[in-house]
């Protein structure tokens, strides 16, 4: 008697855990899409887009140079609190004597010099003097976008998308 009692018990909960698993639908590649709305870009496909091409040095130079719009940010640790829509108004300008000039809602913010660190043909970052929190990570271009991939160290990624 006492076996059927746990029988049941058991055999409830498995059930209703097996329907529960089995009703829900699951896009392997959309699993950041489902989890937050917002990003500009899917995180598998910016670096299958990045790894597409192999990058110099120069080649990153050349991408970076213009006008960025901030549109993302995810933090590794509070990823429920991602911000996204370009709240605040953030812009980057990278210029091609090395110069970045960062501003919010149209105002100055910080100034700073930048330089490439480039680790293979695939990763890279950028140095700033000053140093800016923004622009931490690995550097991932993907069409119009560029993201700064810090998450892999617990950190924030911040997507731009070029506006000049």
């Amino acid at each position: 008697m006492q076996n059927v009692i746990y029988t049941r018990f058991l055999i409830f909960p498995a059930i209703l855990f097996l329907m529960v698993c089995l009703s829900c639908e699951h896009d392997k590649d959309n699993d950041i899409e489902m989890i937050d709305p917002c990003p500009p870009i899917v995180y598998s496909k910016i670096w299958d887009c990045h790894r597409a091409t192999i990058w110099t040095k120069q080649e990153i130079n050349d991408a970076l140079i213009g006008k960025w719009q901030w549109k993302y940010m995810k933090c590794a640790f509070f990823p429920q609190n991602a911000l996204c829509d370009s709240i605040p108004d953030i812009t980057v300008e990278f210029n091609a004597n090395h110069t970045m000039i960062a501003k919010l809602d149209g105002e100055i913010v910080q100034t700073s010099t930048w330089e490439v660190d480039q680790y293979d043909e695939y990763l890279s970052e950028i140095k700033t003097e000053p140093f800016s929190d923004i622009l931490l990570g690995w550097v991932l271009f993907c069409d119009d976008f560029v993201a700064f991939n810090y998450s892999y160290i617990d950190g924030c990624d911040n997507f731009f998308k070029r506006v000049q």
